[in-house]
């Protein structure tokens, strides 16, 4: 994989505008290569598990350190005047673990979908929860205002059981984008 090869990506092109270009997972770089080709479509700054300034627990769902212990490497990497930080989050994905939900709440499933609904669904809704709650408190914060935010899956969501897929569109990917104020 070279720059010749792939195109300019946005990494890269922000970068030749001065921002800083960080690239965010709590999983080993080494999973699918990223720390190979980030630096080639333009991060410079690489955090990935093995270089986190922190000795949490691991998640349940995979290797690495759970999304909500992340938000304060997120504020310290924002600190700078132009950031472009992509944070790959690991543990909002199959298999939805219920052990990585610090505050895991029955009534929020019981609100979202009534009283039909599986483990894992209310799973993935409690992680959703948890993970927008600590991006709002971060949000909140003064030194943030102005930061444009862009939240975004990388695929439609994914469960093992037809009921409940049909609840969200397959072909669709869920987006969310704002500025703090």
């Amino acid at each position: 994989m070279t720059p010749e090869a792939i195109g300019e990506c946005l990494p890269a092109k922000l970068a030749k505008q001065g921002y800083k270009t960080v690239a965010l997972h709590a999983a080993f770089g080494a999973m699918y290569r990223r720390v190979n080709w980030y630096p080639v479509i333009g991060f410079d700054d690489l955090v990935f598990r093995e270089n986190l300034p922190f000795e949490g627990t691991q998640c349940y769902s995979f290797p690495g350190y759970c999304d909500r212990h992340l938000l304060d490497v997120v504020r310290k990497k924002l600190g700078h005047e132009k950031v472009f930080l992509y944070w790959l989050s690991l543990n909002s994905h199959i298999p939805y673990d219920r052990r990585d939900v610090e505050n895991y709440r029955e009534a929020v499933c019981h609100k979202a979908f009534g009283d039909a609904y599986s483990d894992q669904l209310c799973g993935y809704q409690n992680l959703h929860v948890q993970f927008f709650e600590g991006l709002a408190k971060l949000a909140e914060e003064e030194s943030l205002k102005g930061v444009e935010v862009v939240v975004v899956g990388d695929h439609a969501p994914i469960f093992n059981d037809s009921a409940s897929r049909v609840r969200f569109k397959q072909e669709q990917v869920p987006m969310l984008r704002f500025v703090v104020q």
